[in-house]
């Protein structure tokens, strides 16, 4: 049993050894034993780390021009990728609302079956809980009023018939459960019809992709004519 211990102890021993020989100058191993210096820059790679690049690659910008190119599809295609993000934003701001309105009836009903009305400190704990997600919730209303307003601008609008008059009731306070599962259904909705229109805005991204691509494909075939001809 010691004896294995003592083996063991000798290999970490011997592990740590070749590590530090790796950062020490004086060390055979440093670098793999290549002491050329490497400029600054990036210029060479050295041989130690050719395994991150490929073998015949010896310029660092070489290998990043060699890095294919991010594709421009156009203004219509960024336009619409970043309608499709608001769209996105929309639903997960939306369901937020519906976060805080449940938390705040939740601490109501709490303090109706469990909290007493005479001490203090019941309310104040309670009044403490309801402040702190009526700021959440003002924060919320804020934060998804422009995303609103580009919903209601867009080719989907009639989708969204009603949105402005439902968040302004998100301000107002709800009695009961049955009132606020109502009202989350309604925002529920929104929220569906947000999802489903940003993947209407997906296959139009996908169209001037393959669209792009075709015209692309008949570019390279017309210039390999005129070359063979």
């Amino acid at each position: 049993m010691e004896q294995s211990k003592d083996n063991l102890q000798a290999m970490i021993e011997h592990s740590e050894e070749q590590f530090r020989a790796q950062f020490d100058p004086n060390n055979p191993l440093y670098h793999q034993g290549d002491k050329t210096p490497v400029p600054i820059g990036g210029v060479r790679v050295p041989e130690s780390m050719n395994t991150m690049y490929p073998s015949n690659v010896n310029n660092l910008n070489e290998y990043i021009n060699d890095q294919p190119k991010e594709i421009n599809y156009g203004p219509e295609y960024d336009q619409i990728s970043q309608e499709r993000n608001q769209f996105l934003n929309f639903k997960k701001v939306i369901a937020q609302i519906t976060q805080v309105l449940e938390a705040i009836l939740r601490h109501k009903e709490h303090f109706k079956t469990k909290g007493d009305p005479t001490n203090q400190s019941h309310v104040e704990k309670l009044n403490e809980n309801i402040q702190k997600e009526s700021e959440k919730l003002t924060a919320i209303l804020e934060e998804i009023q422009p995303l609103a307003k580009i919903v209601l601008e867009s080719e989907f609008k009639a989708r969204y018939d009603g949105l402005t008059e439902i968040l302004e009731h998100a301000k107002t306070e709800f009695k009961n459960k049955e009132d606020l599962t109502d009202f989350c259904f309604k925002l529920k909705k929104y929220s569906a019809n947000s999802f489903t229109d940003a993947g209407k805005l997906m296959d139009k991204l996908k169209k001037i992709k393959k669209d792009y691509a075709a015209k692309t494909a008949n570019t390279n075939t017309t210039q390999e004519e005129v070359k063979t001809n």
